[in-house]
């Protein structure tokens, strides 16, 4: 059994921030075939426009929380995982709270060499808009990782 915690350091890559923020605490849990993760990011931008509604941004602000909480079971050691995830975002310009649902199943090939996975994602209020859903789903192979 592990447990350790990693978060990433302040970001800020948008040209158009005067200031951005960025706070995060998370933990992590792995073994016995079973990992789960939990993490809270809290980001505050302002632009250089002040006056700039649209997107995530009200009067050149925003502020963001986003709660993601990952697990994952590994179903045929070191072969198969069945992962999901769920995530909330709300944000100062979002009409309602954002939340997406996630689940998937990883094959690993060469012991951790090569991914395939699948997952579908549904989105409740996608983008903050009140009543959208949105569903997607992914193929994809990773190599070298």
């Amino acid at each position: 059994m592990q447990a350790g915690a990693f978060c990433a350091p302040l970001i800020n890559s948008h040209e158009e921030a005067l200031h951005a923020e960025r706070k995060s605490d998370c933990g992590v849990l792995h073994g016995y075939g079973l990992s789960g993760d939990v993490e809270y990011q809290r980001i505050h931008s302002d632009l250089r426009n002040g006056t700039f509604t649209g997107g995530l941004y009200s009067n050149g602000n925003t502020d963001l929380n986003k709660l993601t909480v990952n697990g994952g079971y590994m179903i045929y050691r070191d072969k198969v995982e069945l992962a999901g995830s769920y995530a909330l975002l709300t944000a100062s310009n979002f009409a309602s709270n954002w939340n997406s649902y996630r689940v998937g199943l990883n094959y690993f090939v060469h012991e951790y060499a090569i991914l395939f996975s699948g997952d579908v994602t549904f989105n409740v209020n996608a983008y903050g808009t009140d009543g959208a859903r949105e569903n997607i789903g992914r193929l994809q192979a990773q190599f070298a990782w």
